[in-house]
């Protein structure tokens, strides 16, 4: 098994909190802080969650082959929100939000100018561009968000898989010899096999908007046109769909969500970042009755890690996944490393983020 790949015991409706733990273990600059600035330093003990979390990472990134039993850190994780009742199932995105909450908290309280590493790392925002039809006055409101929550669509066309992978400009190196496992795969990637694309969440995001505002120059109520857009694309950005809707009673959207390996941010942004998806979290079954599992790139390779059940996996089973929460990783802050003289792969750049504790005269 490879380091960072690693079972962890499902303590009976845990699922929730274990596809998260693996999701964050994975984040580069987060795991540098948590198995390398960490171990340098003594943690407080009333910083119980820093602790326990970077005990769990630990023994994640050892090489011992062992199953990981977090039963100190799942208790600590009930505390967290009141809504989080005792193995009893959740939703993996409410409690990704808590725990991300919770711990950038503490971590904040170690810095010596209250850095927060989470913040650096998942922080975005998008801005919308507010224009008076009557006038074109125009004005701007900038919103900052960790995660992308993205609307999906019920009236969007249905697109085969193959027209997923021609849109994302997926490309593949196949020579001659092997070209009796190219024609498998397209005979896998050419079903007819409906589908939405995650673009197509996107554009429902930022697409342009109609709405009565008041206007500051016209000093009235007029037609107003809103134009969002993406403008400070995070390091690593995290999007969820939203899969539960809570009217009269819970109902969960099913369609496939097709999630490229490859995200241009041009569709979205005037920036035009390029980000490679790093995990999905994929949740199967009903509201009231399901189950989290988490696709994992892992140096190159992708990992299905399903609490106690790991094992590699081709890229077409991420791609059937449903989808949930989906993670992807800027490239223009990813340097590209050889692993033993293989596969080129991405890797976080270094992060020099310098920690100290301070003890209770200082404050």
């Amino acid at each position: 098994m490879e380091p960072g790949i690693k079972e962890i015991q499902n303590l009976k409706n845990t699922c929730y909190i274990n596809s998260i733990v693996q999701l964050i273990s994975h984040v580069w600059p987060l795991k540098e802080v948590f198995c390398d600035v960490l171990e340098k330093n003594a943690i407080p003990e009333n910083l119980e969650l820093l602790n326990l979390f970077h005990q769990l990472c630990n023994e994640i990134w050892s090489e011992d082959r062992v199953r990981i039993k977090p039963e100190a850190f799942v208790k600590k994780c009930f505390t967290l929100s009141p809504y989080f009742v005792q193995y009893t199932q959740q939703d993996s995105q409410e409690f990704l939000m808590v725990f991300l909450d919770k711990l950038d908290q503490e971590l904040i309280s170690c810095h010596p100018r209250g850095f927060s590493i989470i913040t650096d790392t998942f922080k975005g925002a998008f801005t919308n561009e507010i224009k008076c039809t009557a006038c074109s006055f125009t004005s701007e409101k900038t919103e900052a968000f960790l995660q992308l929550d993205l609307p999906i669509p019920e009236n969007a066309p249905p697109i085969r898989t193959i027209d997923c992978l021609m849109s994302a400009k997926e490309t593949m190196m196949i020579s001659e010899s092997q070209h009796g496992l190219f024609s498998s795969l397209i005979s896998v990637f050419t079903k007819e096999k409906a589908t939405l694309n995650l673009y197509y969440c996107l554009k429902a995001f930022f697409q342009e908007q109609s709405t009565e505002a008041y206007c500051q120059q016209c000093q009235c109520h007029k037609p107003h046109i809103i134009r969002p857009r993406l403008s400070e694309p995070p390091k690593y950005l995290l999007i969820s769909l939203k899969r539960f809707k809570y009217k009269f009673w819970s109902t969960k959207v099913s369609d496939n969500v097709f999630v490229p390996k490859n995200l241009n941010s041009a569709h979205f942004s005037s920036l035009g970042y390029e980000y490679s998806l790093s995990a999905v979290i994929e949740h199967n079954g009903f509201v009231s009755r399901g189950h989290y599992k988490i696709y994992l790139n892992n140096f190159g390779t992708w990992w299905l890690l399903d609490d106690n059940k790991v094992r590699k996996v081709p890229w077409e089973d991420v791609f059937n996944a449903q989808a949930y929460i989906c993670m992807y990783i800027r490239k223009d802050i990813c340097q590209r490393i050889v692993v033993e003289g293989s596969e080129s792969v991405y890797c976080h750049k270094n992060i020099s983020m310098p920690m100290r504790f301070m003890s209770r005269d200082e404050e």
